[in-house]
């Protein structure tokens, strides 16, 4: 008998494992649904939905980084090193131009966060609502995603707050195991490490779970938070199946990226010797661009194309646990009717 954590078969197949039918599904979804990704590039600046790109994150945490004081003072002594030999009128002017300049860096990077939220939400929908393979009119997914802004970016914010809180109490035990260079030391921080890339995987996934709550089901941020808090307490191993196989399933989209590239050096490698023995320099240039740009193509469209996967997977496995039952197929239909898709507090 398997605990409650373990439902994970369907009832057309009690042999098989949830997640097969929904990888499946997913794959579909991502191949035929090509005109998800670019919404799923954006989508992915804020939160990818990939457990790979959790555990990079927090190990980038291994690397040293000057301490917040030690950045300030070196920052207030050159300035004060600087400001010596400039007049009062050069201050008020420099000012003004920093003023612009972060006020511009701001103004620039919220836009990107906003389509980031919009196009999470516009994912989700047309995902959700299984209208991928059908008839999909982008501009009802992006107003979808559009009304729900307010709270899924609020949601986003939580996420990040979280990360970023749970990275800099990793950097603390790695200062502490710098300085002390004892053994113990050395063991809590691997123990402590391994904690917190197991919660930062865990809040993201209740993150993208709580994001499918407000997008199709019309929960407010404390609710969808609820939901998929609970979500993950019952089905906790077939979530944990999931994001593993996902994660080895990144590794082989990025070595197939890597022998695609490869592939495709071979006639601009030949292009680039051709012009190098006849001299040209046009050629040469070339033959460079051209490698650099389907390097780029090729990296963006197996990114995106992942992207989606990640997305359908975690929609597609919201529902089948989320949903069951009449009340939700009978307040799914009436979303479904009356397109009344809107998160309270948008």
């Amino acid at each position: 008998m398997r605990d409650q954590g373990c439902l994970c078969y369907t009832s057309l197949n009690m042999s098989e494992p949830l997640y097969r039918p929904i990888l499946r599904e997913a794959f579909q979804i991502t191949w035929r649904g090509a005109r998800l990704w670019p919404l799923a590039l954006a989508a992915s600046i804020l939160l990818s939905g990939s457990i790979s790109d959790v555990v990079w994150r927090m190990t980038n945490a291994l690397a040293p980084q000057a301490s917040l004081s030690s950045a300030v003072s070196l920052f207030w002594a050159r300035a004060l090193q600087g400001w010596s030999g400039f007049q009062i009128t050069d201050i008020l002017i420099g000012g003004v131009r920093v003023f612009q300049i972060s006020a511009l860096a701001l103004i620039l990077g919220f836009a990107v966060a906003g389509l980031s939220v919009i196009c999470q939400g516009a994912l989700v929908f047309a995902i959700g609502t299984g209208r991928v393979t059908k008839r999909l009119r982008m501009r009802d997914a992006i107003t979808v995603g559009a009304r729900a802004f307010w709270p899924v970016f609020v949601l986003n914010i939580l996420g990040a707050v979280i990360l970023i809180a749970t990275r800099s109490l990793l950097g603390i035990i790695i200062a502490m195991a710098h300085s002390a260079g004892s053994t113990g030391i050395y063991l809590l921080y691997l123990a402590s490490f391994t904690v917190f890339v197991l919660l930062a995987i865990l809040v993201t996934i209740i993150q993208i779970f709580a994001l499918n709550a407000m997008i199709l089901q019309g929960a407010t941020i404390v609710q969808a938070i609820e939901r998929a808090a609970k979500m993950v307490q019952q089905h906790w191993v077939t979530i944990t199946e999931t994001a593993l196989i996902l994660f080895v399933l990144s590794l082989g989209a990025w070595v197939a990226a890597l022998l695609a590239n490869a592939l495709l050096a071979i006639p601009v490698f030949m292009l680039l010797m051709t012009g190098l023995l006849l001299s040209s320099h046009t050629l040469v240039s070339a033959s460079l661009f051209m490698g650099i740009i389907l390097l780029i193509i090729v990296l963006l469209m197996v990114l995106a194309a992942f992207i989606t996967l990640q997305y359908a997977t975690w929609t597609l496995l919201f529902r089948r646990m989320g949903e069951g039952g009449m009340l939700p197929k009978i307040h799914r239909w009436f979303r479904h009717l009356t397109h009344g898709y809107h998160v309270p507090g948008a």
